[in-house]
């Protein structure tokens, strides 16, 4: 079954092959200390990444994946959102690429998770421009080879242009805000082997409303192989770092 970590060509299926994954990571990590705790990251040569979580007495107590992409979006920043229950856990919720000189005047609000929320959060408040980038994790995608493809296959209405986009904000579930449903236009494709994992993954660039998005994916969520210039719709699961 597909998951965040098989979008990227880990295979976890049991606690076992979780704690593997992370005594593993752990030997290379580098950490970084916030005052809840430590991130500790592991990053490879292709972009793969794990931001695991550390607390004051150095028990791990989370991971979270991430793709260190190509992209850049920009965000009119609305809010930073601490997690309740996990410290080190944070989202922010923002305008996609606003006007220059205003931060709400954007395509549409959204919410993504950011795996190194408390390193980043002082850096940033309200009102701010900044650009991120921003990886869409998989949940379940349609691949079109064409946008005349996609036009023909759309048999209910309204029909969604080629380039839209959804935010999880929608779903009315406090654990879905941080996805988002969008179609978008593929401008490059690449199957990647995860040396740690031994898993290949699917890395595509997007163009979707409001900029250009990593995507990655299990190979087992595709049909067909991604055509470039095709069309790619489905659910993600959105997470971003700030690029400094």
């Amino acid at each position: 079954m597909a998951s965040h970590f098989s979008d990227i060509g880990f295979v976890v299926q049991d606690q076992e092959d979780y704690q593997q994954l992370l005594d593993t990571a752990l030997q290379s990590g580098i950490p970084s200390e916030v005052p809840e705790g430590y991130y500790i990251l592991f990053n490879d040569a292709f972009g793969i990444q794990l931001y695991m979580q550390a607390d004051r007495d150095r028990n791990i107590v989370g991971v979270n994946p991430h793709f260190k992409g190509r992209s850049s979006f920009r965000v009119g920043i609305l809010e930073l959102i601490d997690d309740p229950k996990y410290l080190l856990d944070g989202r922010i919720q923002g305008w996609a690429d606003p006007s220059e000189d205003d931060y709400e005047n954007g395509h549409f609000p959204f919410i993504f998770d950011t795996p190194n929320y408390r390193i980043v959060k002082g850096r940033l408040e309200k009102g701010m421009i900044r650009s991120f980038q921003i990886t869409a994790f998989a949940h379940d995608i349609e691949l079109f080879a064409s946008e005349e493809a996609y036009d023909r296959a759309q048999d209910s209405e309204p029909h969604m242009a080629a380039e839209s986009f959804i935010p999880g904000t929608i779903f009315e579930d406090e654990a879905r805000i941080s996805e988002a449903f969008f179609t978008g236009r593929i401008l490059m494709s690449q199957v990647i082997a995860n040396p740690l994992g031994g898993q290949d993954f699917v890395f595509m660039q997007v163009r979707t409303l409001g900029g250009i998005l990593d995507v990655v994916a299990d190979p087992e969520l595709l049909e067909t192989e991604p055509a470039v210039d095709g069309i790619i719709q489905g659910t993600f699961w959105l997470s971003g770092v700030l690029i400094d």
